[in-house]
């Protein structure tokens, strides 16, 4: 995971960080912040290289088999407002 780390702080990433969950110690969370929607688009469609989707590729071989990795985006609930 240390070359996911640096890939994505190479394309864009603020922070980023892996966690392991404290009810289910076999899974793991990668979180990590970019500036905007649009760095986070460019982050995925235009700076990531063939390496860093092989270091992609590599972590998630790390998957127990039948599972899949969730994919999830939040989004700071100060700046975008009420959700109607």
């Amino acid at each position: 995971m240390d070359n996911v780390a640096r890939s994505r702080r190479r394309t864009g990433a603020l922070t980023w960080g892996l966690y392991q969950d404290g009810n289910e110690p076999g899974r793991f969370i990668e979180n990590y912040l970019v500036g905007s929607w649009a760095e986070h688009l460019a982050q995925h469609h235009h700076r990531l290289t063939t390496t860093d989707r092989g270091f992609e590729d590599k972590a998630r071989a790390l998957l127990l088999p039948g599972t899949s990795a969730e994919v999830t985006h939040a989004f700071d609930a100060s700046v975008v407002g009420p959700v109607h």
